[in-house]
């Protein structure tokens, strides 16, 4: 990949400002705990709840201690950040845990017919919904770059075997 040299310097400063969003999933492990028995509807969402933020954080760890850059032209290609994808892997499993069980609920919850803290399943919801977004986003990003690719190849084939006209003035 990348090198770090340059114009292309991994700063301390970028680093920790890489680290803080992933950080600030703390806040969710100490709301699942508050919240480990409020919410009658949906017995697992606390523990989904903890289990997501501390993956986030322990990722978020991992790239902090092994300076990985959150921008892909940065990153080495070494062992430590092949590694940090699964993290990544772990996250997306846990966000499609968290989008089953809270995703059929949501109607319930903003209707207020729903026996858990709201809160909490909010939380539940939107880091549910962030991950599986963003993953979304990008398989169409993909499809969508292959399609024009394809058909832009297919359209300059056709172009080529036009026959070239000359100018005789």
């Amino acid at each position: 990949m990348a090198s770090m040299d340059g114009a292309g310097q991994y700063t301390e400063k970028q680093r920790h400002l890489d680290a803080l969003p992933g950080l600030s999933s703390l806040s969710l492990t100490v709301l699942g705990f508050l919240c480990l028995n409020d919410c009658a509807a949906i017995k697992s969402l606390p523990a989904y709840v903890i289990t997501f933020s501390v993956l986030n954080v322990a990722n978020t760890a991992y790239k902090f201690y092994f300076r990985i850059p959150m921008n892909p032209k940065l990153q080495r290609d070494d062992l430590p950040t092949k590694l940090s994808g699964l993290g990544g892997l772990g996250i997306v499993c846990l966000a499609v845990w968290g989008a089953v069980i809270t995703w059929g609920h949501a109607g319930d919850c903003f209707s207020n017919n729903l026996d858990c803290n709201a809160t909490l399943f909010i939380c539940g919801l939107v880091s549910s919904a962030i991950p599986i977004t963003i993953i979304a986003v990008v398989v169409l990003l993909v499809i969508a770059k292959n399609t024009c690719l394809k058909s832009n190849s297919q359209t300059s084939l056709n172009n080529s075997n036009l026959p070239v006209l000359e100018n005789t003035a």
